[in-house]
This record gives C-alpha cells, structure tokens and sequence, in this order.
C-alpha cells in the first residue's frame, strides 16, 4: 500500500509540474465519428487522413504498431501483458481487424454513403481480401469520395508462413515498421494521387504506406526484414529502400537497421538523398522490458541523430508503461514511425522544392501510463506525456481517472483531462484545456451501456456541458443494434453541438452481413445546421 500511495503521489505532483503521443478521451467507432472529430477541431487533417486509413485497413496482429498513431494507444515491442483502461479498450475495437468466419477463403466489403440534403452528395468504400490458397492473400480497395473522385486505395498480394526461411511478402501496398520506427515506420501521406482509377491510380495507388516488395525471413536465430518502395505524383518521387537484421536469441535482442530515402523532382530530375543507420535493442526482464533505439541520418541535408526509448516495468500489483524520445534539429521526418507527440510543423528540401509537414525534427518528449489498484473493485489510471518541440512550442497532458466496479458487469468512474500548449505566435500564448467526467458502465453478454455528464472549460472560451449515452443490444440470432447520443456542447445559449446515430447489423446466413445506419449532426450557427445521413453496409464471407 506504501507504494500504491507513492505512485499516486507522484502522479499528481507531475500533474502540477509539467503538462505532451496525444491523449484524448473520444471515441472513434467508425469513419462517421472521424469525420465529427475533423470538423470539431479535435483532429487535425493530417491526423484525420492518417486514422481514417487505418480505420479502413484494420490493425491485426502484424500491424499492431498503428496504434501509435491513434489517441489514447500506445503500442509496445513487447505485447506479453497489458494495461489499459476502458477508454483504451473502445478505442481499439474501434481500430481491429473483423474477424471472419472459421477457414473463410476471404471477403467481400462494401459501405454506401449518402447526405438526405439538396445537393444528396455520396461516396462509398469497398474491398476485397481473398485467400485463394494457402499462405496466400490479395487485397484490393477502392474507393470513391463525395466530390466524384474515385481511385484505387490498395493494392497487395501477400504470402504468410510461420516456419521456414521466407516468412512474409508483401507485393504491392503494405505497411512495416523496423525496431521502434525512427528509420522506417508508418509516416502517413505525403503525395498527391491520381484522381481517377487508371494505370497511374493502379500502380500509386492514394496510400499513406510504402509501395513495392517487402520480405521477412528467419535464418536460424536472426530475423531478416527488408524492402524496397517507390511512391510519386505528378511533381515528386520517394524511392526508399532498407535491411532490419535483428539477433531474437534469449532474452536480449539487438539489432542493426540500414536504410536510405531519396526524394526526386520528376520535372528537373534534381534529387536529394538521405542514407540512414541505427542500433536498436529489446530486452526482457522478470519485471518487464526494455527497448531502445538510436539511430542517425547523412547526406547533405541532414546530419541528425535520434534516440527513442520504450518499456514496462510492474511493481508488485503496478504495472507501468514509458516512452521517450529525441530528435536533431535536421531530422527529416520522411519514413519515421517512431514516438513523438502531434507538433506539427512545417519543413522542406529546398533542392528539390519539397514542402512536408514534421512532427519530429527538433522534438523531444516522453509518455507514462498506469493502472494502479487501490483496493478490491477500486483502481486509479494515469498518463502524463510531455512535448517541446523547441522556439516554445510545447504540449502537455495530463488523463487520469478513478473507477469503482460495483458488481462484474458495472463501473463508475471519474474522469480528468488536462491540455497545455503554447502557441508563439498567439496571445495569450498559452492554451489551456480542462474536462471532468462522470461515467458509469454496464457491460454483460448481450447489453452494452455507457453514459457520461461532462464538463469542460478552455482558456477564454465560455465553459460548456457535455451530455453523453450510447447502447448496445445483441440479439440470438446474430443481431446487433446501437443507438448513440453525443450533445457534446451544451452552454448557456443551449445545445451548440449534437451528434446522434442509430445502427442496426444483421447475418443474412453464415456468410452474409447486412447494416444500416442513419446519423445526425447538429451545429447551432453553421451554415447547415443539419446534416443528416444514411449508410448501408454489406459483408460476404467467401
């Protein structure tokens, strides 16, 4: 008990002292919820485009390392246990994979979607992913967005083996991260696509990952990873090729990764490259592990290095989970996966007239979460994370909250997030966020329940009440039925901000789903105060 208090102590004094991946306490169930999130401010486009992506593909056991780019996750090298908190939990169901049925060959996807309003814009999402034999798989997914642009989204055909010298290849679009991410990892768009399904559209598909052929082979003790990725629009080529050759004997597993980018300007054939090496390292311990990475680019633009760490250790009852990380000044944030918190700014290689956006150079941070139980049916979560990306830019956060299990099925809790970030450019330079939530839970075989009064104030802003419940039914004959209430802004005007939607899913035999849903949201202000819209969903298992 000492040191449950200790923890809890020091949890709060870190509170009081600083203020940083990203913490949030919304929920993203599908792309509908995405999109609220873009136009409420919660998100921003290049986080938006990213979440959207992985929500499409799903995260699976191979991609899991995409959590990092959702907020509130945070993936680790070593998956052996787990602490998480409630909110964790809905996040990533929000995220997986769907399961298929027992030895499916495949399956066949496809959501329309239309706004019930004058202009009845549309756009669908649609997918293929067969195992036609063993080992085996294809994918492939298109897409068309309301504005009438249509493309190919995904292309891939991949091999899967647990024993052998080849274990996986991946031709086509996929994505991989090496170590802990700061050479190659999941770094998101960076280039425009064609407008239409084509050639161009078929062989650069609109993908935020790599493009070409990756391979995973295991000789002996050593594990071997390596690719080579080509993606382009109409004014740049990213050619990006590299080797992971990692040591998994025992309980110390080091690792070298070499690597190299090269962005080209198609027009005047001008080009920059940027070599790229690192030492990265896993152990594993009776109370945890630890993973480290330091890694450094050359070339003529860039001359930085970086250093990114990660683990988990348990304290008796306690288990705790860390991250941090530093980058140089000339980081370039080209194919980096790595830690780092959601500062954006902007950067560029003037030799080839490249503009992006960075989230890394010149960024240092570290996160912490923790689960501590404080007596039978009570426990405590914190998370801190703290960023400064230099010239006063810096994010803090601070997410904490007290949960009471009354019986099995049923929880209470109570919620605090805290933002801190400073803006340089804005007066009052610091930016200041605060939401208190009570929660309670019900959750048993076939009814789900979660509802919430919230209260947030922001720095000169009017303070504003939020209003939350949703359910969940599931029925005998494989049935499912949501409903979904969010007045997420409630002030002394009245209701500024609500967002409603009912679903229903339904198996048309063993192989078939079905679903349906129809959504509101209403702004007090907008130019359409009301935007309804109607969705329908359909599975085949093959």
């Amino acid at each position: 008990m000492l040191f449950r208090g200790t923890v809890l102590i020091l949890l709060v004094l870190l509170c009081g002292v600083v203020r940083a991946q990203e913490l949030s306490t919304s929920i993203f169930l599908s792309e509908d919820e995405l999109d609220e999130a873009l136009r409420n401010g919660e998100l921003t486009y290049e986080q938006y485009q990213n979440l959207k992506e992985i929500m499409q593909f799903g995260i699976d056991s191979v991609s899991q390392y995409l959590l990092d780019e959702i907020p509130n996750l945070m993936y680790l090298l070593d998956t052996d246990t787990t602490t998480s908190d409630l909110t964790e939990q809905d996040q990533t169901a929000g995220f997986a994979s769907r399961s298929r049925t027992p030895h499916s060959r495949g399956s066949v996807t496809w959501r329309y979607t239309t706004l019930l309003e004058e202009d009845s814009r549309s756009w669908y999402r649609s997918a293929i992913d067969l195992k036609p034999v063993k080992r085996w798989r294809l994918r492939m997914h298109v897409n068309r967005e309301s504005s009438g642009v249509e493309r190919v989204t995904a292309r891939s055909l991949g091999y899967l083996n647990r024993s052998g010298f080849l274990r996986r290849v991946e031709m086509g679009n996929f994505t991989t991260r090496f170590g802990l991410g700061t050479v190659f990892g999941h770094r998101g768009k960076m280039l425009d696509f064609s407008e239409q399904i084509d050639g161009e559209s078929f062989l650069f598909p609109d993908y935020g990952g790599y493009n070409g052929v990756l391979a995973d082979m295991q000789a002996g003790s050593f594990a071997l990873h390596a690719f080579g990725s080509v993606t382009r629009d109409e004014q740049h080529r990213i050619s990006s090729g590299g080797l992971f050759i990692e040591d998994e004997r025992g309980s110390f597993r080091p690792g070298v990764i070499l690597g190299v980018n090269q962005v080209t300007e198609r027009g005047s054939g001008a080009s920059v490259t940027i070599p790229m090496a690192a030492l990265t390292s896993q152990i594993k311990y009776n109370q945890g592990s630890l993973a480290a990475e330091f890694s450094r680019q050359g070339g003529k633009v860039s001359n930085a290095t970086s250093a990114v760490v990660e683990g988990r250790h348990r304290f008796e009852s306690v288990e705790m989970r860390y991250a941090g990380w530093f980058y140089g000044e000339n980081f370039v944030d080209m194919t980096a996966g790595s830690k780092s918190s959601p500062i954006s700014v902007r950067d560029s290689l003037e030799t080839v007239r490249f503009g992006f956006n960075s989230r890394r150079a010149g960024q240092a941070g570290f996160m912490m979460k923790t689960v501590v139980p404080l007596s039978d049916g009570v426990s405590c979560t914190g998370a801190l994370l703290f960023a400064d990306a230099g010239k006063g830019r810096d994010r803090q956060q601070f997410a904490g909250s007290l949960i009471r299990h009354i019986d099995r099925d049923w929880q209470v809790q109570l919620q605090y997030l805290g933002k801190w970030q400073d803006q340089p450019q804005q007066v009052p330079s610091l930016e200041s966020d605060h939401q208190w939530r009570l929660e309670s839970r019900y959750d048993a075989a076939k009814l789900r329940v979660r509802c919430y009064i919230g209260h947030e104030t922001e720095l000169e802003k009017q303070s504003r009440v939020s209003l939350f419940a949703a359910v969940q039914y599931e029925t005998d004959a494989k049935g499912r039925y949501q409903a979904w209430s969010n007045m997420g802004e409630i002030n002394q005007d009245g209701i500024i901000y609500w967002y409603l939607f009912g679903r229903g899913e339904w198996s048309l035999g063993q192989r078939v789903t079905t679903a349906a849903k129809l959504s509101n949201s209403y702004r007090r202000g907008a130019d359409e105060q009301n935007a309804t819209q109607f969705s329908v969903e359909l599975a085949i298992s093959l």
